[in-house]
């Protein structure tokens, strides 16, 4: 009898809500015209610091951009903000004497991105491409010690390149969607609303933390002063109606109250009973900048100078998304800004309601894990830096929230804590009982994470990163069925694998990982030139020859069978896991009713127990003890 097991718990229903929602988000997105046009991918030849030819594909409405500090995320949100027909990069790239783009690791370069779209479900997919030109300044108001020169900030659209490995041109038909001698596709026809929350400020916080002291303002004292005496007018205006000439010359758009259901929404981002919000955007304070009005349950109002930043950005957030038009190409850098991870969660509930209810198409930048853990395995592109080559590279595209924690050193950043990557759930509470029996003090200082991505995804990403980093106090710790049986990195082999590394032989190195180590290969970080290749994998061999290891028998589950002598008339190709499926069911007298509501959580429940009565001299406890002692440095 088989038995599908549901992976519930009672600590995800939310999440489980959201993957409702992304459900009928992807059944939309490929049933639809809803996202058309959509920006299928956007590629690098030659950008900022991205290493060459670097391709982001977009095969989810919604896409994160992850990796740490300086690995151009914002970089590639502008790019996709400046794609759109009329919209040009020139506002973000500020090339100056003292910021000379040309000055960088890159030096002097063609610098441009090509962009492919789909406007509908059966013409191929039209490739764009734009470019930093030269040209000089053309503005008539442009200062003198400007004029004559070359503007090092002008882009523009360019015909197709061959050399850029663009796709041909058809030959005939969609004359709508081509320039009129057929040497280009029409730039796509997207809005585009971009929202950077580490300056999205209010337009009380622009002025009293970020504007320069004046004539009028020289201290700030003078500033308080000002924002007092504004003050009044500023409420005037968020009352409505007629206003004096002095207030409405500094009105940009007048006052207006946010809808019951945009209310609701951002009261349930933030946890809050709100009432009622009102927002204006004036000048008052001298730039350009939002007062919003916020009314609680009670009565009480407050505005954004007494609101803490986060509930600022919420309004603004979910106030411009709601506004915008429909397949509009959302850009969101850093949306964590403020928002503690409740925040964050419901956050993210709130995009993918607006995605499916509008088609939009959301790419954001975040260094947040909460975010990642609420998007599907395909919407999360992992950025990182290649010190050698001091260029950004795709380290990940699509992984497991989990893995995006690792790549971006949550899991792997060294602490006191030792830690080790199992398999699974069952692994981890081996390797728990083996502890309680023979080293019980050390428990407690052990981080045991079981890695969704299994045996491979822990070889493949987990393994190279902590190898790199330099991490000893970690370790790997397989299923059996996952030991080469000749983990022996002994001189011989060692010898061999420094003999391929001399001679730069990376098929060599593969060669002796395979047959040592594991069939799977580290994922090396490669340069464009795969010239580091040898020198990773190198690296992860003499890591993993230290910390790599099996669990005893071939998996948790028939080694736990095996363990308490259970394993009667199974052999060695029995299903394990519909093992203890079965023996749950007998010894817990489940119903047959009763067996569609079983789930892991369960069975798991049942197995620390088997665990719990094992006797203390058990192969499977004493191997595995003997494993933590060698892998581990404690």
């Amino acid at each position: 009898m088989t038995q599908n097991l549901p992976t519930k718990s009672p600590d995800h229903s939310n999440q489980s809500g959201s993957e409702d929602t992304y459900s009928k988000i992807k059944s939309k997105f490929l049933k639809s015209t809803g996202f058309l046009p959509y920006i299928e991918q956007i590629r690098f030849p030659e950008y900022k610091l991205l290493d060459n030819d670097l391709e982001i594909n977009f095969e989810s409405p919604i896409t994160a951009l992850l990796g740490p500090n300086g690995t151009n995320k914002s970089s590639i949100l502008h790019a996709l903000s400046a794609a759109p027909e009329g919209r040009s990069l020139a506002p973000y790239w500020f090339s100056t004497e003292l910021d000379d783009i040309d000055r960088s690791s890159r030096g002097k370069a063609t610098h441009r991105f090509i962009y492919k779209y789909r406007f509908d479900r059966k013409s191929p997919l039209a490739e764009c491409r734009k470019y930093r030109g030269s040209k000089r300044y053309r503005a008539s108001d442009v200062p003198k010690p400007l004029q004559g020169k070359k503007d090092p900030d002008y882009w523009e659209p360019t015909k197709r390149v061959d050399s850029d490995g663009m796709a041909k041109i058809p030959d005939s038909g969609l004359d709508d969607r081509l320039s009129a001698n057929r040497d280009r596709w029409n730039q796509v026809e997207k809005p585009v609303l971009y929202l950077d929350f580490r300056s999205e400020l209010s337009a009380f916080d622009k002025y009293i933390h970020h504007q320069s002291f004046s004539r009028w303002a020289p201290d700030a004292t003078r500033k308080r002063f000002k924002a007092i005496i504004q003050s009044p007018k500023i409420a005037r205006a968020l009352r409505g109606g007629i206003l004096p000439k002095e207030i409405r010359a500094k009105i940009v758009s007048g006052a207006r109250d946010l809808s019951p259901k945009i209310v609701r929404h951002i009261s349930e981002i933030l946890g809050k009973d709100i009432a009622k919000i009102s927002i204006v955007e004036h000048k008052l304070f001298g730039p350009t900048g939002y007062t919003v009005l916020l009314q609680s349950k009670s009565g009480s109002t407050y505005s954004e100078a007494h609101a803490g930043s986060g509930e600022y950005a919420i309004v603004r957030l979910v106030d411009a998304i709601s506004r915008a038009h429909k397949s509009s190409l959302i850009l969101l850098d850093e949306p964590e800004v403020s928002l503690h991870p409740g925040a964050q969660i419901r956050l993210i509930d709130f995009v993918k309601q607006e995605v499916l209810r509008q088609g939009y198409q959301v790419v954001l930048s975040t260094h947040s894990t909460v975010i990642s853990s609420q998007l599907p395995n395909e919407s999360i592109k992992v950025l990182g830096f290649d010190n050698r080559t001091e260029r950004v590279v795709l380290v990940a595209d699509g992984c497991t929230p989990t893995e995006a924690s690792v790549h971006l050193g949550h899991a792997t950043t060294p602490s006191s804590k030792p830690k080790l990557f199992v398999e699974d759930d069952l692994a981890k509470e081996i390797v728990k009982a083996s502890l309680r029996r023979y080293s019980p003090a050390k428990l407690d200082s052990l981080n045991i994470l079981p890695f969704p991505g299994g045996a491979d995804g822990i070889i493949k990403n987990i393994l190279p990163i902590l190898s790199l980093s330099d991490i000893q106090n970690s370790g790997i710790l397989l299923d059996g069925d996952q030991d080469p049986e000749n983990l022996q990195f002994d001189s011989q082999t060692f010898n061999a694998a420094k003999t391929a590394l001399n001679e730069n032989d990376a098929e060599r190195l593969r060669k002796i990982w395979t047959e040592t180590f594991h069939a799977t290969s580290p994922f090396t970080f490669s340069h464009s030139d795969h010239s580091n290749d040898c020198e990773v994998l190198f690296s992860c061999m003499t890591w993993a020859s230290e910390h790599l290891d099996f669990l005893h028998g071939r998996s948790p589950e028939q080694a736990l069978a095996e363990a308490e002598n259970s394993a009667i008339e199974l052999g060695t190709h029995a299903n394990w896991k519909q093992f203890w499926i079965e023996r749950y069911i007998t010894e817990m007298n489940i119903t047959e009713a009763e067996r569609p509501d079983i789930s892991s959580f369960d069975i798991l429940s049942f197995q620390k127990q088997i665990l719990a009565g094992l006797d203390i001299d058990c192969l499977l406890l004493k191997t595995t003890s003997l494993s933590l002692n060698r892998i581990i440095d404690w």
